[in-house]
């Protein structure tokens, strides 16, 4: 009893301290319906005086209320924008003017990031922001009027689709679907990884509140962005290793062995260049393999019914051909053409007694992608690369690898054959897979963008009496969210 005292008395001293009324604020969250009045906190007691509950909690601009239903939060940025859209018209007297393509692109990176500022808070899965909607269609409508000089009992779909703004619900799932994508990125100690489930996150101590430690029945009660985000994860195989040791700035090839790789661009413009295209390639040929300690890629990719094909013939000195062939499921070209390229350097280094690799292939620019130091989906690719290349250049000071481009509309006898085994497979997916970060975020894309122009198509509230504008080729233009002349 004593030691408990004691303790009780310790916490009385702290606390009593450290409360001061003009520090000291108070709120109450609830999820209880209808009206919610929580009692003051008094604290006479502790010499202070009576601490009464705000209505709202302002917070590095978040504007919190007792039910977090974010209405104050919206309806704040919302105003601000509809003022600053009204005194944004200012511009539109100005001497020179604005031209509506530079009113949209005033309204997407000014107005409308002041709209949609914290908007993760309230727009997720199962959340109620039908209210939130009304408001920022609200505001979107009368962003559209300024920008193309309409009237205001223009059909807010039909000017808004002119303009080039896509639905504000649709442009929310965008961003939030890039949201969820992007918490892939964060490196695996970040806090945000210790609420995830342990298969996402590489973190040995989760938070206590983390969804690993819930139940089933709990995660399907609980809503935010941080179930989407694990949701998301469920779909989506992991692409990224920023803190691979082979990115760090003191182990970059391109800074340490930088004079062992090279690029080499033909030039096909001219009409000589086209004539000697073939006869570059052969020589190239020719010599290569003349040569005891020198290997050739060919690769070649293609992508059918979201499947990748990737087919790699390496020749060497007296030889025979080595043929590799890849199959990859929901992947992008560009996923596939380094997977490509790493499985067919891979397959060269195992041979003995190499020091100089060519590797030939119709997208040198996704080679080069291989040497880039930002953070991209391709990492995990380009560590095994890296490696392989690491292993082969500290054999020797002279051991090399070159890429060199073709095209693939000309007629080159080796690329024939790997071009056309890699189009005879037609394979189809049985069983559904997870999807690439990249190929995710694609897809996604374009499922809203495909939403909006069914819903431009099947709906009338663009107007009964909006006409189908024509292209010079009195063909219907196509909805479109580039950003071209309006």
């Amino acid at each position: 009893m004593d030691i408990s005292n004691s303790h009780l008395f310790c916490s009385y001293y702290i606390i009593s301290s450290l409360l001061k009324h003009e520090k000291t604020e108070v709120f109450h969250f609830s999820r209880v319906h209808g009206v919610f009045n929580p009692l003051p906190l008094d604290l006479t007691t502790l010499e202070s005086l009576v601490v009464r509950p705000k209505e709202t909690w302002h917070y590095l601009g978040f504007i919190f209320d007792r039910k977090l239903t974010f209405w104050q939060h919206i309806s704040f940025y919302t105003n601000k924008v509809l003022s600053t859209v009204k005194y944004i018209k200012m511009l539109g007297s100005s001497t020179w003017r604005l031209i509506p393509s530079q009113k949209c692109l005033l309204y997407r990176t000014c107005i409308l990031l002041i709209a949609l500022y914290s908007f993760s808070l309230w727009f997720y899965n199962k959340a109620l922001f039908v209210h939130s909607l009304k408001e920022l269609r609200k505001m979107q409508w009368r962003a559209a009027i300024w920008i193309l000089g309409a009237f205001h009992t223009s059909p807010s779909f039909g000017i808004e689709t002119i303009a080039r703004l896509i639905l504000i619900h649709l442009h929310l799932q965008k961003l939030s679907g890039r949201l969820q994508l992007r918490t892939q990125l964060l490196p695996h100690n970040h806090i945000i990884k210790s609420f995830l489930e342990n298969r996402h996150s590489e973190n040995t101590s989760n938070h206590h509140l983390s969804l690993e430690n819930l139940t089933p029945k709990q995660q399907l009660n609980v809503k935010g962005s941080i179930i989407d985000a694990n949701n998301r994860f469920n779909r989506v195989f992991h692409s990224f290793n920023p803190l691979s040791v082979e990115f760090s700035s003191r182990h970059k090839l391109i800074n340490i062995f930088s004079s062992c790789f090279s690029f080499h661009h033909l030039d096909w413009k001219s009409k000589e260049s086209k004539k000697a295209y073939f006869h570059i390639l052969n020589e190239l040929i020719l010599q290569t393999l003349a040569k005891i300690n020198t290997t050739v890629v060919i690769s070649n990719t293609s992508i059918k019914n979201q499947v990748a094909t990737s087919i790699a013939h390496v020749y060497m000195h007296n030889n025979s051909v080595i043929k590799t062939l890849y199959h990859a499921i929901n992947i992008t070209f560009t996923e596939a053409k380094i997977f490509t390229i790493r499985c067919s350097i891979t397959q060269a280094t195992q041979m003995e007694n190499i020091n100089c690799i060519v590797v030939i292939t119709n997208s040198l620019h996704i080679a080069q992608k291989i040497f880039d130091s930002l953070v991209h989906p391709y990492q995990i690719q380009l560590s095994i690369i890296f490696t392989e290349f690491r292993k082969l250049f500290e054999k020797g000071c002279h051991n090399s690898i070159e890429f060199w481009k073709y095209l693939s509309c000309k007629n080159w006898t080796l690329h024939s054959i790997v071009n056309k085994e890699t189009k005879k497979f037609d394979l189809i997916p049985i069983f559904s897979c997870k999807f690439s970060w990249d190929f995710n975020r694609k897809s996604k894309y374009n499922n809203i963008f495909n939403t909006w122009k069914m819903l431009f198509q099947a709906s009338d509230v663009k107007g009964s009496s909006f006409l189908n504008l024509l292209d010079g080729d009195l063909w219907p233009i196509e909805l479109s969210y580039s950003k071209k002349e309006l």
